[in-house]
């Protein structure tokens, strides 16, 4: 990694190229940019970590893909943070809804709530966001903006008690909506890595890797001190939001500031068109999403069915299936801190082999078919789990069995579900096309939640219920994605409209 010299002939400006020989006499002509990546050696040995390598003809190693590895490695264990949060939030609403005696939302409802708001929150701005950023050069600070504040709030959650869970739980709501307006800035640079469906599933997969594997660390970390402390769900949930600031703080740095590039604006101000005030931007941001709206609907068939089966496809990374089953876990099957973190464990350890999974389908028949496997898995087994798993007594062992499907079923659908985002839009568009791609899946994605919660005040308390409520979605986005072309004629599609 001492120097590597970038073959423009061979890669774009963001890639990084191990060059042949054979076109060393080129070197010169086509004006090879050298690239020195030498930061300090415990920074190179970050970068061996998370080298993305991704074995085509070229041999291609880009700079990006390793920075997108780091962030991702960082903002997983920040995320499954929110697995110990959400737990302590309910026992505190609980309690002070009992020293209350009179509460206006149920204690086991707050966290499907809370979901709702930031789903229909994402679902209106990530559009009008995506769209604004491709109009400006600041591509890498929105990125590294959301990054650091994503990393802020979680420390802040640290100072939870009983005085101020409900300030910490609006907390959680902005950091969720963080979580997604970061994906979509993410998956803008995921775009630009490739445009071979089988080599963006090789990145996918390997980010997936990457992230769950520091989240297992996390989790097995955090399993040692429960069963080792036997903390209470309030210092269970402090100690889980210390460790992965720590760890991200360095990652976040080092990533988007060296190795994460900006971009140039991918869309100019049509001349003549208002000034450079917020507002003009504002109406021109209008008239450009008007305009995809309309490309979709009439030039992109497979793109429109696509995003009408992401209205009923809950998103494991938005926070609300999580939210659902600490729910579940903790309003039903009452479990302790340690079988919590325990569950946790299997989950995420799962979805190591979920990706190669996601990997191998994709690879082996195509991303849409492996889509619609993971989906169908995901109901099954929700099912199965919310009808046989319903008492402290029925944990053991077919609720550890369910953990592990769960964990192969995010590991698979995660990647899959982003070779499809990044093949499906035309190009030019990255950040807009991603915001409208979020935006979608998050304009009902409270509607599970919703429900959820609504079905557990209807049937006064029937947890099981409302989870069996949940694979109806999930069945509903299998049969939306039926309507779309095959895929291959669906990335033709997206390619005539480039």
């Amino acid at each position: 990694l001492a120097s590597i010299r970038c073959n423009t002939t061979c890669c774009n400006t963001k890639e990084i190229a191990r060059c042949d020989d054979d076109d060393d006499d080129d070197d010169d002509n086509d004006n090879d940019e050298e690239r020195i990546i030498d930061h300090g050696g415990g920074f190179d040995l970050l970068e061996r970590l998370f080298f993305a390598r991704v074995d085509d003809a070229s041999g291609r190693v880009t700079r990006e893909a390793t920075g997108l590895a780091m962030d991702i490695a960082a903002r997983g264990p920040l995320h499954a943070s929110g697995n110990f949060l959400g737990p302590a939030l309910l026992f505190l609403a609980a309690k002070s809804c009992d020293a209350a005696a009179n509460c206006v939302v149920p204690p086991s409802s707050i966290l499907a709530y809370s979901s709702v708001v930031v789903t229909l929150t994402a679902a209106i701005t990530l559009p009008f966001v995506g769209t604004m950023i491709d109009y400006t050069p600041q591509r890498r600070s929105f990125g590294a903006g959301t990054a650091v504040a994503l990393v802020l709030l979680t420390a802040t959650t640290t100072l939870l008690n009983e005085r101020n869970w409900m300030l910490m739980w609006c907390l959680q709501t902005i950091m969720d909506y963080l979580y997604l307006l970061h994906n979509v800035l993410f998956m803008s640079y995921v775009y630009s890595l490739s445009s071979d469906p089988k080599i963006l599933s090789v990145y996918t997969s390997h980010f997936s890797v990457v992230m769950y594997s520091f989240v297992v660390g996390f989790s097995v970390i955090m399993l040692a001190y429960t069963k080792t402390v036997e903390a209470s769900l309030l210092q269970s949930s402090r100690v889980a939001h210390v460790l992965p600031v720590a760890v991200a703080i360095p990652l976040i740095y080092y990533s988007w500031t060296w190795l994460i590039e900006d971009r140039p604006p991918l869309h100019q101000r049509p001349p003549g068109q208002g000034d450079e005030s917020l507002s003009s931007l504002l109406c021109i941001v209008i008239r450009e999403l008007s305009s995809t709206t309309k490309m979709i609907w009439t030039d992109l068939p497979s793109l429109k069915w696509f995003l009408v089966t992401l209205l009923w496809s809950p998103d494991f990374g938005a926070g609300a299936i999580r939210d659902l089953m600490i729910t579940y876990m903790t309003s039903q099957l009452q479990i302790s801190a340690s079988q919590m973190a325990t569950a946790g464990l299997i989950v995420l350890f799962m979805t190591i082999p979920g990706a190669y999974v996601s990997r191998y389908v994709c690879q082996r028949w195509d991303p849409l078919v492996s889509f619609r496997m993971a989906l169908t898995t995901w109901s099954i087994n929700t099912l199965v789990c919310a009808t046989w798993i319903t008492t402290t007594e029925s944990i053991a062992p077919w609720f550890y069995v369910s953990s592990a499907v769960s964990g192969i079923v995010a590991g698979w659908t995660l990647p899959t579900q982003r070779v499809l985002f990044c093949t499906l839009v035309p190009h030019g568009q990255e950040t807009e096309m991603m915001g409208v791609l979020f935006g979608f899946h998050n304009l009902l994605a409270w509607l599970p939640s919703l429900v959820f919660g609504q079905v557990i005040q209807w049937t006064g308390g029937n947890v099981p219920l409302a989870m069996k409520s949940t694979s109806m979605w999930l069945i509903l986005a299998v049969l939306c994605s039926l309507c779309m072309q095959p895929y291959d004629r669906a990335v033709q599609q997206a390619r005539r409209v480039r």
